[in-house]
């Protein structure tokens, strides 16, 4: 009897052990945990952290662990506040607090890790007066004091070309116009004398194309004419690899290189007048035009289009009424996607267009840009730098300093931001919880001077322009 009590007794034991271990196992695997601190079962949560260098170590609140490839998923996370820290030898530690929420993965994307002390490259052994960036960036122009054009390979820093003034008939080089699309062309600009002409210089892909050992350099000024008028460019933009628009005054004109070249009484031809601001950008002409109406005031429309296949003439998509008078001064600012805002630069407002028109999103904007993927711009005045989300249809302060902030531009991954404040080139992210990391890149001259940011996010590009030294071109390693 006494045995027979004893089996049972254990038999029920390990049938309620059994019942517990199995509902433990059940709700283990679906995610929950005991939270000890508020004394409660919940369902947990994980963290995703993607980053950049992929061998970094990823710490939460002081514990390390395991990562592969540059990302960490670490599941079963008590829902409350993380303090995530991401750090590798030589190079400067991120950190941010994120909060952890029941059934939900919270993510750290484009965590990106600068060096502590970055390499500094020189480019350029001459004193350099312009640069301009080829749109493949696989290639830098330059004009030396000494009116010297000169190419420059990035890849391997090789200089591939050099003009000078025994190629142009004794005229000087002072500016350097536009790349074409194609990478293939570059139009600069020459003085002699009180003389001042356009040149265009075709190139291949690693040098000059030439002709019986010539260089191929077309000087464009007599065929910028009709008639008897003689046009004088103010700006010059190229449309596509053959089309070059052509602004003199409020003129807009189009000059088509491919049968220019072959043929030089092939004037430019007049698209439309009352042209103030001109900008090209995805197969698409955008411009403002002062429109004229009897009985109206002057007003100013933004116009888009395109030009026919067969005809060549320009077809007008939509036009869009602007909110100031003639006054205004505007900067067309077109995203990867077409959206586009305007930056008024005598009033200092931002306007986005939507549905056809234009809304006031900020004020006191001195500088916008749109950020790579479309979904953000950047805008700063003196002391402060915002984002405006558009999903969202707001604007959120990312920092604020008391000194004077120089140039903003964006990082390759439209998840950083560059900009100069003091003597200090910073890199700032635009996730806003917590607060945003920042990184010094380096400490510079007061006359250092960032141009861009390559695509790939490896190199910042400098100008030092430092006093009685030669003006050169500097490469900044951020890998």
């Amino acid at each position: 009897m006494f045995h027979y009590k004893l089996r049972r007794t254990i038999l029920i034991i390990s049938a309620i052990v059994f019942f517990l271990i199995a509902i433990f196992l059940i709700f283990h695997v679906q995610g929950f945990r005991y939270d000890f601190k508020n004394h409660r079962l919940t369902q947990t949560g994980m963290l995703i952290i993607q980053y950049h260098p992929k061998d970094a170590q990823v710490w939460v609140n002081d514990k390390l662990y395991q990562s592969s490839e540059g990302v960490s998923k670490i599941n079963n996370l008590i829902p409350k506040d993380y303090t995530i820290r991401i750090s590798r030898l030589e190079y400067q530690t991120w950190e941010k607090r994120l909060t952890v929420k029941s059934e939900l993965a919270t993510r750290a994307n484009n965590v990106r890790l600068f060096p502590e002390e970055p390499t500094v490259k020189n480019l350029t052994l001459a004193n350099l007066a312009k640069v301009s960036f080829s749109p493949n960036e696989k290639s830098v122009a330059y004009i030396d004091k000494n009116g010297i054009l000169s190419i420059v390979d990035l890849n391997n820093t090789n200089l591939n070309l050099i003009i000078n003034q025994s190629d142009l008939n004794g005229y000087n080089i002072t500016d350097l116009v536009s790349w074409s699309p194609d990478n293939k062309k570059l139009v600069f600009l020459a003085k002699k004398d009180k003389n001042a002409h356009h040149f265009l210089v075709t190139l291949t892909n690693t040098n000059v194309l030439s002709i019986n050992n010539k260089l191929l350099i077309t000087d464009l000024t007599p065929k910028l004419k009709i008639d008897s008028k003689i046009i004088h460019p103010q700006s010059i933009q190229w449309f596509n690899q053959s089309i070059l628009l052509i602004k003199d005054k409020k003129i807009l004109y189009k000059l088509d290189i491919s049968k220019s070249l072959l043929n030089d009484f092939i004037s430019p031809e007049v698209i439309t007048n009352n042209v103030l601001n001109l900008k090209v950008g995805n197969d698409k002409i955008y411009f403002i035009q002062k429109e004229t109406i009897s009985h109206t005031p002057p007003y100013l429309v933004l116009k888009i289009g395109t030009f026919k296949m067969i005809t060549g003439n320009l077809n007008i998509e939509s036009s869009i009424e602007l909110p100031e008078i003639i006054d205004s001064n505007y900067k067309i600012l077109i995203s990867e996607d077409d959206q586009l805002a305007l930056l008024d630069n005598k009033n200092d407002n931002l306007f986005i267009i939507n549905d056809g028109k234009p809304n006031l999103i900020a004020k006191d904007v001195q500088d916008a840009e749109w950020s790579q993927d479309s979904k953000k711009i950047a805008w700063q005045n003196e002391h402060e730098i915002w984002l405006y989300l558009l999903d969202e249809k707001r604007n959120e302060l990312l920092t604020r300093y008391a000194e004077i902030i120089k140039k903003v531009i964006w990082y390759s991954d439209s998840a950083h931001l560059i900009f100069r404040v003091g003597d200090k080139v910073k890199i700032i992210e635009c996730d806003l919880r917590d607060k945003p990391d920042i990184q010094d890149l380096m400490q510079v001259n007061i006359n250092y001077t960032f141009i861009k940011c390559d695509e790939q996010g490896k190199y910042l590009y400098f100008l030092d322009k430092r006093e009685n030294k030669a003006t050169n071109l500097l490469q900044l390693n951020l890998e």
